[in-house]
């Protein structure tokens, strides 16, 4: 047979003003709905979580493909000749995906106003660079890896937040029950004392006597105790149903039945320290590899002049090109220019420097890229140090877990029984009724604290959760 469902009648009956009631119609996930709804830290969460992705797309949108085309300044002139029109519309290309190409294309020109007027063209002409060797491809590679790690940073801290409201709502549903067991120990306590002074009576004893008013002051005292308890309790309760959008709270809510995680079933590289500290270690070596030995880029343009002055015509035609290095303290450059109308007369450009600072400072970064490393691979250890040493402590907590809600189960069932019989024996007149509220008193508390290791359970394997975000 049985027994629990009888006795939590009873005990609804029995103890109604110790508790909170409601009338609608209530459950664990409404609750926790509601309780997640009113946390403030997690709706500042979720528009960090929109601002981060806002930026994730704002930084694929600068290192994409762009297009810039200008109309120029635009100037009207008129003077005693006449009216002029200069026009310098240009366009431009990014590619930063192919060596960081850019080209440009410019058409300043000016269109006179009058008759017998030509329209002229003045440097005019096409730019095109890129980089032959540098870093620029792998900086771009290692600016998008980033903006992505902080788009799913910003969406793991969100689910981790959730799963910290939820861990705060368990915790406030713990220290209500827990409550609730302290309030019915006073009870039980000054039921006691109750069943003294009953058998203080019966012993002939007369309430002028110093034995029993120490009795009954003894009674008195747990009673305020017993208040002081109740008021605590109601007001936890209070508190928590408001959190909970809620008037009233029904403390018999069905707790979610959940199985104990196995922290070794994670994966040790989702391990929130490891993860962090290797990710660490994986951008920095990516910053290392894009810093190239040294930087090579190409350069080429061409430039076309169109004007007419008297019938006489002048065509200007220019191609030019160049090549820039790099490395630590030394540039260098080297340019050609040709008119193609004089093409056997070409122009050449060089130039030459070097810094000793910037030589000076090249060689401290490779000796402060060297520690860096180190930091960091030590770093990677010492996760793994508190991964070993964090499995070890939460295989002993989730053992310890387990035997003590066995345990409690244990009492549950023992005070069940017990409170089964008191009840036939109190139908049958053998026992007070001080005597069965004590029984069904003890019984509560046996079932509270099955809740409470239940609820240590919830919070147990939220905690394994949140050590791999």
């Amino acid at each position: 047979m049985n027994k629990t469902p009888f006795l939590s009648f009873l005990l609804l009956c029995l103890f109604m003003p110790a508790f909170v009631w409601s009338e609608e119609s209530q459950s664990f996930a409404y609750l926790l709905e509601n309780y997640l709804a009113n946390d403030r830290s997690l709706k500042e969460i979720e528009l960090q979580y929109e601002q981060a992705l806002l930026s994730y797309k704002k930084t694929q949108v600068q290192n994409s493909l762009s297009i810039s085309l200008s109309s120029g300044t635009s100037v009207l002139s008129i003077d005693e000749d006449g009216a002029g029109l200069s026009l310098a519309p240009s366009l431009s290309l990014g590619l930063p995906e192919f060596q960081n190409t850019k080209a440009e294309v410019k058409f300043p020109m000016t269109v006179p106003l009058k008759e017998n007027a030509s329209p002229s063209i003045q440097d005019a002409g096409l730019s095109l660079s890129m980089d032959i060797i540098s870093s620029a491809k792998k900086n771009r590679a290692l600016v998008i890896k980033k903006a992505e790690e902080s788009l799913r940073d910003a969406s793991q801290k969100k689910e981790a937040r959730t799963l910290a409201v939820k861990k705060e709502f368990l915790q406030s549903l713990k220290s209500i029950y827990t409550l609730q067991s302290n309030l019915l120990t006073q009870e039980d306590n000054a039921l006691t004392k109750e069943v003294d002074l009953s058998l203080l009576k019966m012993q002939g004893f007369a309430e002028s006597s110093a034995k029993y008013r120490l009795a009954y002051l003894s009674w008195q005292s747990v009673l305020r105790d017993y208040e002081e308890a109740k008021r605590s309790f109601e007001k936890e309760v209070l508190d928590f149903a408001r959190k909970c959008n809620v008037e009233k709270l029904d403390l018999f809510i069905d707790l979610p039945r959940e199985e104990l995680v196995d922290i070794s079933e994670f994966p040790k590289t989702s391990f929130s320290a490891i993860k962090t500290s290797i990710q660490n270690y994986e951008n920095n070596s990516l910053a290392e590899k894009a810093k190239s030995p040294f930087n090579l880029a190409l350069n080429a343009g061409y430039g076309f002049s169109l004007s007419e002055i008297q019938a006489s015509r002048t065509v200007k035609n220019t191609l030019s090109s160049g090549l820039t290095f790099k490395k630590d303290g030394l540039s260098a450059s080297l340019g050609m220019q040709n008119n193609l109308e004089k093409i056997e007369n070409p122009r050449f450009t060089f130039s030459l420097a070097y810094s000793f600072l910037e030589q000076a400072l090249s060689t401290i970064a490779v000796s402060e890229d060297e520690v860096q490393e180190k930091i960091l691979m030590q770093a990677i250890e010492n996760a793994e140090l508190t991964y070993n040493s964090t499995v070890q402590d939460k295989q002993k907590q989730k053992d310890d877990l387990l035997w003590q809600l066995q345990k409690n189960k244990d009492q549950e069932a023992l005070y069940a029984d017990l409170a089964e019989d008191m009840k036939t024996w109190y139908d049958k007149g053998i026992i007070s009724t001080s005597e069965y509220k004590q029984a069904l008193t003890n019984y509560t508390k046996a079932s509270t604290q099955v809740r409470i290791s239940e609820i240590d359970g919830i919070i147990y394997n939220i905690d394994i959760a949140l050590l791999f975000y």
